[in-house]
């Protein structure tokens, strides 16, 4: 016949574990149906809790609590800060990018170049192949613009874009010289 339904919930369960367990990321979950900040299965990041517990109050939309020490189940009260989430992913960007990038290691291999779009300065990694020519995707998305609307022109007029010393058709870097068709 089998057990009865919702027999074995909670503390009826021989896997229970007083309404604590780590999910597959690393972080500890406690089952606090009551608190302000649980799911809708009851549970609650121990982080959470222990940060409501120093500032009084419900952690709001677009506030994130990081781990100082980047150890996810060490949840003391010292190791924690509560920051926005757009520093929060600052921190972990630049983390990554001198992590894996080895930037500490060989700061030789950077270069500093002016944005041909924005004339802001960004620094790229001279190490890969394909090297970035403008600082952010939106200025890449206005230089192929520019570049398309000239190939155009170029085309109507017979003029040709000859390519500088870098394999680069870029206005602002490479050379525009116009010429007579025969």
């Amino acid at each position: 016949m089998g057990r009865p339904k919702g027999s074995w919930r909670g503390d009826a369960n021989p896997r229970w574990k007083n309404g604590r367990h780590i999910d597959s990321r690393g972080y500890v979950h406690l089952r606090i149906p009551t608190h302000p900040n649980a799911r809708k299965s009851g549970y609650v990041c121990e982080h959470t809790v222990v940060m409501v517990n120093i500032i009084g109050r419900p952690i709001e939309k677009g506030e994130v609590i990081h781990h100082i020490n980047g150890v996810k189940h060490d949840n003391r009260p010292e190791n924690l800060v509560l920051t926005t989430n757009s520093a929060h992913i600052s921190h972990h960007t630049a983390e990554y990018w001198i992590t894996h990038t080895g930037l500490a290691k060989n700061q030789e291999r950077l270069r500093h170049q002016q944005c041909p779009v924005c004339h802001r300065m960004f620094t790229r990694n001279t190490g890969k192949k394909r090297q970035a020519h403008t600082c952010s995707i939106p200025c890449k998305s206005r230089l192929r613009a520019v570049l398309a609307r000239l190939r155009k022109l170029s085309a109507s007029k017979g003029s040709t874009v000859v390519a500088n010393s870098t394999g680069t058709d870029i206005p602002a870097i490479g050379i525009i010289a116009h010429s007579k068709r025969c």
